[in-house]
């Protein structure tokens, strides 16, 4: 039996997408950094925001990495799976799925912590914090020439890389 490169790789990092456990360390970083209660309320809760996205992601191959950052984002602060920090979690998960992708979110800090506290409150649907996602969130130039084949061959070694 031949096994493919995928086979032991979870499907959130096939898809780019923080798994429960990496949206647990950036809960806890959040909260050194700035302060709130620690811990988890609810674990169901926080995997069901991950899942829901694996799904979406799954049986819509029109959703991009935008639309699948917004809807992680909108399910934690939905979800509210953690004691203190929802909001400040759901914006850096957001934040590492779209540099994952290769964009950064552009505006203006306070826009952005109004925005989050905004969609916490009245948004209907994660399509809401698509659309200002995606007016907000610029490719990252760096990233996208760090990846392009003739940046890769430029600096792949003489006896490296072979396309």
């Amino acid at each position: 039996m031949t096994t493919s490169r995928t086979d032991s790789i979870s499907i959130e990092d096939q898809m780019g997408l923080p798994d429960a456990h990496t949206l647990q360390l950036i809960h806890d970083i959040e909260l050194e950094r700035s302060g709130g209660r620690a811990g988890i309320r609810d674990m169901n809760l926080l995997e069901s925001a991950v899942g829901s996205v694996v799904t979406a992601m799954s049986f819509d191959p029109e959703m991009d990495k935008v639309d699948a950052a917004a809807k992680l984002a909108f399910g934690i602060m939905r979800n509210h799976p953690f004691t203190d920090g929802n909001k400040r979690t759901s914006l850096a998960a957001a934040e590492m799925t779209l540099k994952g992708a290769g964009y950064q979110i552009v505006a203006d800090p306070d826009d952005i912590a109004d925005a989050i506290v905004e969609f916490a409150a009245n948004a209907k649907g994660y399509e809401e914090v698509s659309r200002w996602l995606r007016a907000n969130v610029e490719l990252d130039m760096e990233f996208a020439l760090a990846d392009s084949p003739a940046v890769l061959k430029a600096t792949a070694p003489a006896e490296g890389l072979r396309h």
